[in-house]
């Protein structure tokens, strides 16, 4: 195991210079998916706030799911 772990680190190491580079349509297409990313993380917390805020309360709440709406 310890071979395989030596091996892979070697190769992930031992790189060659890339004659690449990201376009700009490329790069803004990343930062869109981050922003994209980040606010649908934003409203989708928004949208369970209370089920996420009362997996850490201690006690709970004599209400059901039903009740709510």
């Amino acid at each position: 195991m310890n071979i395989l772990i030596y091996a892979l680190v070697g190769i992930l190491l031992s790189s060659y210079q890339a004659n690449a580079y990201i376009d700009p349509g490329s790069g803004s297409f990343i930062i869109q998916i981050l922003i994209a990313s980040a606010i649908g993380f934003v409203a989708l917390l928004k949208i369970y706030w209370g089920k996420f805020i009362s997996l850490f309360s201690k006690g709970s709440d004599n209400k059901s799911d039903e009740d709510e709406y």
